[in-house]
């Protein structure tokens, strides 16, 4: 009887052991963990009920059984579970080529950016309904109407021109339709061999604006900062105007007497009273000439009017850098731009050892001065902030002008650009100066101006340490090249 019990109970141990550890395995499986238990103590219960049926007095081992069932039938759930769920998931039936079609004319429609697709000579085949409800049915007109170009600007149109595909970066350009300012991406269809573009349109209205605001943000703080800068400068020639007038404050009453005794007439108009009148008018001349030192007054009225001159050239270089008008490009003298920006940032360049090496006889810039002025003003700041707690700040400004390109050159001895800096440093926004100290928009308005007039500018480590950013410019703006242009003239 023993040796029975011990045969039957060292199964029911390992019977035991493994359904504890296929419980175990399923509560950590999928969340259909309930549906494979169900299932294998389904295939328990049917074996047991059949070993109570065949075996009978020794109905009781349809228990072990059972149990058996129940943890080998878990044990092979599971494993159809984890077959099925390393098996790949099979690939949807390809769609024919008229369900293609009508799912990407519907993903089309349902954008809320407008597209466009333009052929090779430039006109619309294809808009979407964003397209259609902003800008009307363009369908067949030039893409210049639906853009906003020129018509001389056709000759350099980028749809007709090298594009990247849709695998590459796109060409981007901003438009404004009415009241609304889009940003344009273009790109070549790479499948298509008739050549067609596809234009996509992003509405950035409030992207601008927002841009706009932080930009006038950083005028004000640059204004605040030439301000301090301009009252510094007004203010020394003013000091020492104001000291010599208190010296002729000194000088008038001594001056006033000795015209006075001058002007006196003689009571006895004798040989021997005028002569006593003489010598007496020549004491006191010695005397005035003695405690006023009147020969040193033609230096004092040099010196306040040199004063005064001063005052008058600052205020008149701010009433001509803050001069505000609409856009104008004309005929720009370079240099001349250079020097009246570094005189308005002199009092935050004053401790800063400045070589000027300025290209002479160089032609006219065609340019808009105003936004030139606050270009050369941004990068002029920001060289000077740059070396703020430099032992031995230098600053080297030069100008060139060569292949039709002029190139304004700001080199400083400051700690340079980090890598990750010089990868967004031209961003909107993007700053390492700590928090209230700018916005961010400096580098990226000069950026903006460079590009208004056909240029670029670039930024860079300097071989013998510190930073370069170089301004550079086209002779001739692109609106200037397509006036000429359009008068059938050849641009120089």
């Amino acid at each position: 009887m023993s040796d029975l019990l011990l045969d039957t109970l060292l199964p029911l141990a390992g019977l035991l052991g493994a359904m504890y550890l296929t419980l175990r395995r399923l509560l950590r499986s999928r969340p259909n963990w309930p549906v494979l238990l169900g299932e294998s103590f389904f295939l328990a219960c049917i074996a047991g009920a059949a070993a109570l049926v065949i075996l009978g007095p020794f109905g009781w081992m349809g228990l072990f059984v059972g149990l058996g069932f129940f943890a080998g039938g878990a044990t092979l759930s599971l494993r159809a579970l984890a077959r099925s769920e390393r098996a790949p998931i099979p690939p949807a039936p390809p769609m024919s080529g008229g369900r293609q079609s009508i799912l990407l004319f519907s993903a089309f429609n349902d954008l809320r950016d407008p597209v466009f697709v333009v052929d090779n000579i430039g006109l619309v085949v294809f808009t979407n309904q964003a397209a259609l409800e902003r800008l009307g049915d363009r369908l067949g007109s030039p893409c210049m109407d639906v853009l906003g170009c020129e018509p001389q600007r056709c000759y350099e149109c980028p749809v007709r021109g090298d594009l990247p595909d849709a695998a590459a970066e796109p060409r981007l350009e901003t438009r404004l339709w009415g009241d609304r300012h889009y940003e344009i991406a273009m790109h070549r269809i790479r499948a298509d061999r008739e050549g067609r573009t596809i234009i996509l349109a992003r509405d950035v209205t409030e992207r601008i604006q927002a841009e706009r605001r932080l930009a006038n943000q950083d005028k004000l703080t640059a204004l605040g900062q030439l301000t301090a800068g301009i009252i510094h400068e007004i203010n020394n020639p003013l000091t020492a105007a104001a000291a010599n007038l208190e010296v002729l404050q000194l000088l008038f009453p001594s001056l006033a007497g000795f015209v006075r005794q001058t002007l006196t007439p003689v009571d006895e108009p004798t040989p021997e009273a005028a002569s006593r009148r003489h010598e007496e008018l020549i004491r006191s001349a010695e005397d005035l000439l003695l405690a006023a030192k009147l020969d040193e007054l033609p230096g004092i009225l040099g010196d306040m009017r040199e004063a005064i001159d001063q005052v008058r050239k600052m205020l008149q270089d701010v009433r001509e850098f803050s001069h505000r008008g609409g856009e104008e490009f004309k005929e720009t003298d370079l240099n001349k731009l250079v020097r009246l920006s570094l005189r308005m940032v002199h009092y935050e360049l004053k401790l800063i050892a400045l070589n000027l090496d300025l290209e002479e006889n160089m032609p006219p810039v065609h340019a808009d001065p105003q936004q030139l002025k606050q270009a050369l003003l941004n990068l002029f700041i920001n060289a000077a902030q740059a070396l703020r707690n430099h032992g031995d700040p230098r600053l080297q400004v030069e100008t060139r002008y060569a292949a039709g390109r002029f190139s304004v050159i700001i080199t400083d001895n400051g700690p340079g650009i980090s890598e990750d800096a010089l990868k967004r440093i031209f961003e909107p926004f993007y700053t390492t100066k700590e928090i209230g100290e700018g916005t961010g928009l400096g580098l990226a308005i000069v950026e903006r101006i460079a590009q208004r007039h056909g240029g670029e500018v670039v930024a860079e480590n300097a071989s013998g340490g510190g930073a370069r950013f170089t301004l550079s410019l086209p002779r001739l703006s692109a609106q200037e090249r397509e006036r000429i242009l359009a008068a059938g003239q050849t641009p120089g």
